[in-house]
């Protein structure tokens, strides 16, 4: 990757750049950190998640992984949780700093139900959760599939795509649930909030994640969230106003969830208002100022 950077990386210097900044810690961090030595310019790496949960499971990668952060002058991870982690793969915790990932409020809004449903041609009156996300077994959606089986009046729509879209179909008829079960495909993020906006909850069901920015989307939308407790996700939704934390995305803990969040009375009005707390302007701003903070040091 550094390699077939090069050439951009150098057109890129004829701007007189003050720093690299990399997103994910590998492969990007680690050729970033070739480059901006050679440059010698100070690296600024972001760590959204599963590079540091997943790949750094890989212990030629994790070496990798822990002398390409530990040479940036900023680690930047989207939760606690992470970098929790990224401290102990040996970089000093001050110069580890959390910001979560934002949500574009002129994109993610509240919106009526009913002409959601319609436009989306889920023509139901029942509950309606949405799930949002690569069809993937991180993802865990084989748990979601057999709670929304242990639950007769509940529809389900899957917005995604992956390699695990026949045998989910193919669950879904062998749990004879697929009327109850919509698998909209692939859609572009500027067209996600009509989904949120149907929605009578957002549930995740993944084994692993960083900072999932469906969660303020959903909110956003006024749609409250069930999420396992892995990640960032407790974070995220430390307010039990917002939704429900359940002990893990197995279908029983994943099923309560979905009763208690479908029995509250919800003040949709502070979903929106919590939601706005992380647009993406506080999000720039913040990384304004730890820019500004690295290069008075140097």
């Amino acid at each position: 990757m550094a390699l077939a950077s090069k050439t951009a990386f150098r057109r890129a210097l004829q701007d007189r750049p003050d720093l690299v900044h990399a997103h994910f810690a590998y492969p990007d961090a680690a050729a970033a950190a070739l480059l901006a030595c050679e440059a010698g310019l100070p690296l600024v790496v972001t760590c959204h998640g599963s590079d540091i949960n997943v790949l750094t499971q890989n212990a030629t990668r994790k070496t990798i992984i822990a002398r390409s952060l530990r040479q940036a002058v900023a680690v930047v991870t989207v939760s606690k949780d992470l970098s929790d982690k990224v401290a102990s793969l040996g970089v000093d915790p001050d110069r580890i700093h959390t910001i979560p990932n934002g949500v574009d409020l002129s994109r993610f809004q509240p919106g009526d139900k009913n002409h959601a449903r319609r436009h989306l041609g889920i023509g139901t009156d029942g509950p309606l959760l949405a799930a949002v996300g690569r069809l993937e077994p991180v993802k865990g959606y084989d748990r979601l599939l057999e709670a929304v089986a242990a639950m007769p009046d509940i529809n389900l729509v899957l917005v995604g795509h992956g390699s695990l879209r026949r045998p989910l179909e193919h669950m879904a008829a062998q749990l004879r649930i697929q009327k109850r079960v919509h698998f909209a495909g692939p859609v572009r993020h500027e067209d996600l909030a009509i989904y949120f906006q149907a929605a009578d909850c957002l549930v995740i069901s993944s084994h692993s994640e960083g900072w999932p920015t469906v969660i303020h989307e959903a909110l956003a939308c006024g749609t409250p969230v069930v999420a396992p407790a892995v990640g960032g996700i407790p974070e995220a939704l430390a307010d039990p106003a917002l939704g429900v934390v359940v002990p893990s995305g197995q279908a029983t803990d994943l099923r309560a969830g979905i009763r208690l969040v479908l029995d509250k009375q919800l003040d949709h009005a502070a979903l929106v208002e919590s939601a706005a707390a992380h647009q993406w302007s506080h999000v720039a701003r913040r990384y304004r100022d730890l820019y500004a903070s690295i290069l008075k040091r140097n």
